[in-house]
C-alpha cells in the first residue's frame, strides 16, 4: 500500500499555518501599507512549517512498513491513498485540490484528517474522512 500524506500550498497572499491554533489554522495579514506588503511577502517565502500531525502519521506508517511520502503539490506518481490535512482557513482550497487529485488519478482514495474536518465533515468532498486524533487511528489499526 502506498499513501500520500498531503499539506496543500497555500494560494493566498498571506502567511498561512494550518497547525495552530488547536490545528484549526492561522494566517496573517500584516495591513495594506507597502512595508507591510513586502514583510507579508517574506514572511510567506521564508516561513514553511510543515503540518505537524502529517510528520507524526509517516512515522508510525513507515514504521509499520508502508511506503508513503509528503508532497505540498500534486505527486507525480500515483498513490493508494491522498491522505489531505484540511483546516477551517483553506478548506475550499483543499477540496479543490483534492478534485484535482481526482481527476489525475481516478482510481486512487481521497481522505481528510484535522480537527476541522473531524468536527465539520460536511464540508469535504471525500471518500473518507478520519476523524479524532489520526495518530492512534494509524498507530491501531
Amino acid at each position: 500500500m502506498k499513501i500520500a500524506l498531503i499539506d496543500v500550498p497555500n494560494k493566498t497572499k498571506f502567511s498561512m499555518n494550518k497547525d495552530l491554533a488547536g490545528g484549526l489554522g492561522q494566517t496573517w495579514n500584516l495591513g495594506n501599507s507597502l512595508f507591510s506588503r513586502v514583510l507579508a511577502r517574506i514572511r510567506k517565502n521564508a516561513v514553511n512549517l510543515p503540518v505537524l500531525s502529517l510528520a507524526y502519521i509517516q512515522a508510525i506508517l513507515k514504521d509499520k512498513g508502508v511506503y508513503t511520502g509528503y508532497f505540498q503539490s500534486i505527486p507525480d506518481e500515483e498513490f493508494d491513498i491522498f491522505l489531505i490535512y484540511g483546516s477551517m482557513i483553506d478548506h475550499k482550497n483543499e477540496n479543490q485540490f483534492a478534485q484535482n487529485l481526482k481527476k489525475k488519478y481516478p482510481d486512487s482514495k481521497n481522505g481528510f484528517i484535522g480537527p476541522f474536518p473531524s468536527k465539520y465533515p460536511e464540508l469535504f468532498k471525500s471518500d473518507f474522512i478520519v476523524t479524532g486524533e489520526p495518530e492512534s487511528f494509524f498507530l491501531y489499526e
